[in-house]
């Protein structure tokens, strides 16, 4: 296995990862401070829990067991996510990280993490210091749409040209730090929601050889089997989230999506133009939008309008 990404099947391609702008040598120095996303945390046991569907039931190969059969089977999320961190042991990774992206215009607005009992190699510091805008696993994701086979000494080496800056080494002492020097990663969609979903797997091996086309294989099967199993839960909990708006603020987010200048929202919906500005400014924060023109967008884009 030489490559730094693989394609199980042609059908496995994506189109460009929407809202994600990535750090070149030259954009790092020339770009202003970017404002990084909001983080959160979903706990598994506080998600609502959806039963599988029937389909998931199939018949095993010869030899083999059927991930999704048993996960069918499972009485509760906490006992699926157990099951599913047992089959992560078995195939060989120690690290399990699950999270939400939203995207508002050229950036990630927002990043959720699913917190369970497996060790996550992703944390806050991922996001909240941009190193995702410098992680070369996610170019490639979004030059192919393709899952990506990785280890620390090919990381170093496509950042070579951004070293040796702080981010770089922050980013490189985080995955140190966890012990995550080998893994896979990929990146789904959440159905019926402007969502993405980073999946990534790690293990202390230094070197990505020890994963195998049979390895490779069991994380892609594991990954698809988690995903289908909490992105319903998962997207259930968002929305009931993005509904905590008030009444006010989602009035004048369908005002804004219209078309309407502060003015003309504040005399539609019988209110002071500083009332407007002030939730306005509220909005912009929450989705990580620097003007009307984006924070339109993501209103579209997370179904608020």
């Amino acid at each position: 296995m030489t490559s730094a990404h693989l394609t199980p099947r042609a059908n496995t391609r994506m189109p460009p990862w929407p809202g994600l702008t990535l750090l070149t040598p030259r954009t790092q120095q020339s770009m202003a401070p970017m404002q990084m996303p909001e983080i959160d945390h979903l706990q598994v046991h506080q998600l609502p829990f959806q039963p599988a569907p029937s389909e998931w039931l199939t018949v095993p190969a010869r030899g083999c067991s059927s991930i999704a059969g048993e996960l069918v089977a499972a009485r509760d999320l906490g006992e699926r996510m157990r099951l599913i961190h047992g089959m992560l042991r078995i195939i060989g990774f120690t690290h399990l990280s699950y999270v939400t992206l939203h995207a508002s215009g050229e950036r990630i607005s927002r990043a959720t993490f699913l917190d369970s009992a497996a060790p996550a190699h992703l944390d806050d510091a991922y996001f909240s210091q941009g190193h995702y805008l410098i992680d070369p696993r996610l170019q490639t994701m979004a030059d192919s749409g393709m899952p990506v086979v990785w280890d620390i000494d090919h990381l170093c080496a496509n950042l070579r040209g951004l070293l040796p800056t702080q981010r770089v080494r922050d980013f490189l002492s985080s995955l140190h730090g966890a012990v995550a020097h080998s893994g896979f990663m990929l990146r789904v969609p959440i159905a019926n929601a402007p969502l993405q979903v980073l999946i990534s797997f790690a293990a202390p091996h230094r070197d990505r050889e020890w994963m195998t086309d049979a390895v490779f294989g069991q994380a892609l099967m594991l990954a698809c089997a988690l995903h289908q199993s909490i992105c319903t839960s998962v997207r259930l909990a968002l929305r009931e989230d993005d509904a905590s708006l008030s009444s006010m603020q989602q009035r004048i987010l369908a005002c804004l999506a219209s078309g309407m200048s502060d003015k003309e929202i504040a005399q539609r919906l019988h209110t002071t133009t500083h009332n407007v500005d002030y939730h306005l400014r509220f909005l912009r924060k929450r989705y990580a939008a620097s003007n009307r023109t984006e924070l339109a967008y993501a209103a579209g884009r997370l179904g608020l309008v």
